[in-house]
């Protein structure tokens, strides 16, 4: 089932992947130590498609989306930003460094797919008469928040008729 857990861990290792691209480490100073200081800027703004912290989109288009960015920890980042670093020729995403990934085995809507009995699942009274969140729910029954509400809505439209 896709919980917040599952989207996570897919999230952290799709970066793992885009990171090994670069070589794992900011293209400015080196810095290798968290993952999470390490980010992706586009090097020219006009180009950017997709943002790639955001969402989830194919391998494909995060390949081609990786193409037109460096790997930089934040501070580097800011810098950019605020004109103290100009970037210069820098590594950019070697596909080669991770050819061995098959995005297939790491497809979040087919590996993660919740199956729910939703007709022991009253979400209409957890949202209207106890006045749970959608995150509230999210845990409760085990899906990400956005799936509950679209659930929710659904369901309340299936029940008005």
């Amino acid at each position: 089932m896709a919980t917040t857990k599952h989207i996570n861990d897919y999230n952290r290792r799709r970066k793992e992947l885009a990171l090994k691209g670069f070589g794992g480490k900011c293209q400015i100073c080196g810095y290798d130590k968290c993952n999470k200081a390490l980010e992706f800027h586009h090097i020219n703004p006009k180009e950017k498609d997709i943002t790639l912290s955001r969402s989830i989109y194919s391998w494909d288009k995060t390949k081609q989306e990786l193409k037109k960015c460096i790997c930089v920890c934040a501070n580097c980042h800011r810098e950019i930003h605020e004109g103290l670093i100009n970037i210069e020729q820098k590594q950019y995403f070697n596909e080669d460094l991770v050819k061995e990934y098959n995005p297939k085995e790491q497809n979040i809507s087919t590996r993660f797919k919740a199956k729910y009995n939703w007709k022991n699942i009253d979400i209409i009274n957890m949202r209207d008469n106890e006045h749970k969140t959608f995150k509230e729910i999210s845990e409760i029954i085990g899906c990400s928040e956005s799936y509950a509400s679209k659930k929710y809505k659904k369901m309340l439209r299936s029940f008005n008729g």
